[in-house]
């Protein structure tokens, strides 16, 4: 009798931890979406986020990339999250990028967040406005792509 406690105790514990885990899922794809709509009025097919923080070879890199292939990447939303001094990004990019049509700043830093950070740069996959991959950065796609 008591090893049959156990299991519909464990058999609880279980589905109670797999159901929080697909909600929290669905709740930051949802937020995502959110965050997503009020950055941008124009839907994009790719979306790169470059974090402010975390790998700084990487970060530079890919932000070197998306300020040389600006042509190149008109369709694709460029997102700098987790930007501590935006005079300092102006100062590293130029206020004239940053002024782009296709070039974000979120400023609510929501791409930051725990459930939702990446410590290096990477591209978002939309469809009808919905986010349907997430990928690392990669130079490669975007080249051959376009």
């Amino acid at each position: 009798m008591i090893r049959k406690n156990y299991y519909i105790i464990f058999t609880l514990f279980l589905l109670i931890l797999i159901n929080s885990c697909s909600n929290k899922f669905e709740d930051n794809e949802i937020q995502i979406n959110k965050v997503i709509g009020n950055l941008m009025e124009k839907p994009y097919n790719d979306i790169i986020v470059i974090p402010g923080e975390g790998c700084g070879g990487c970060i530079s890199s890919a932000t070197y990339f998306v300020t040389e292939n600006y042509e190149s990447l008109r369709d694709v939303a460029i997102v700098f999250t987790g930007v501590q001094d935006t005079k300092l990004l102006k100062n590293q990019i130029g206020d004239e990028f940053l002024n782009k049509e296709n070039v974000f700043i979120d400023s609510n830093n929501f791409l930051m967040k725990r459930e939702v950070r990446s410590s290096y740069p990477y591209t978002l996959k939309m469809s009808s406005s919905r986010v349907t991959d997430f990928t690392l950065f990669e130079e490669a796609y975007f080249l051959n792509s376009k």
